[in-house]
C-alpha cells in the first residue's frame, strides 16, 4: 500500500528539484486506493498526477500476481546510493504501529541486483501507465 500522503507531498518536493521519481504499484491496491479517494481526501497518486519527474506505473496482469515489493533505491546510478528493503507498506499504519523489517546497503552488487529486476518489472508491457 502507498496510502502516506505526506510521503507524497515529499516525493513531490524532491520532484520539484529534478531527481526523476519511478513509483511501481500494486494493481488491486491501487485501484482500492484510486476508489477510496475524493475531493478534500485525494489518494497518494492523485497528488503525484501531473508533477514533473514522477513516473507511476502499475503492474498488470491477473489480480493475484501482486505487486508486493516496498523497496526503493536513492541516488543508484554508477552503483552508488542506499538501497533500502524491508516489509513496511508505505502507510501510516506500517509506519507507526506495525513490527516490520527495515535493511539499508550501499553494496554495489546490491543495487546492481535491484536495479535490474526493477527496470524487468517497469518495462513489461502489460503494465498501466498512470504517468
Amino acid at each position: 500500500a502507498f496510502t502516506d500522503r505526506e510521503l507524497a507531498q515529499v516525493l513531490k518536493e524532491l520532484a520539484a528539484h529534478g531527481p526523476v521519481i519511478r513509483i511501481y504499484r500494486d494493481q488491486e491496491q491501487f485501484e482500492s486506493e484510486q476508489a477510496h479517494s475524493y475531493r478534500g481526501h485525494p489518494s497518494t497518486t492523485d497528488l503525484l498526477r501531473r508533477v514533473a519527474n514522477v513516473h507511476i506505473r502499475v503492474k498488470g496482469g491477473l489480480a493475484k500476481d501482486l505487486m508486493h515489493q516496498k523497496d526503493y533505491c536513492i541516488d543508484c546510478a554508477d552503483h552508488a546510493g542506499t538501497l533500502r528493503e524491508g516489509s513496511a507498506n508505505w502507510s501510516i499504519a506500517a509506519e507507526r504501529f506495525q513490527d516490520n523489517a527495515l535493511w539499508f546497503t550501499s553494496e554495489p552488487k546490491e543495487l546492481d541486483a535491484f536495479e535490474r529486476k526493477f527496470e524487468e518489472m517497469w518495462n513489461r508491457p502489460s503494465n498501466r501507465i498512470v504517468q
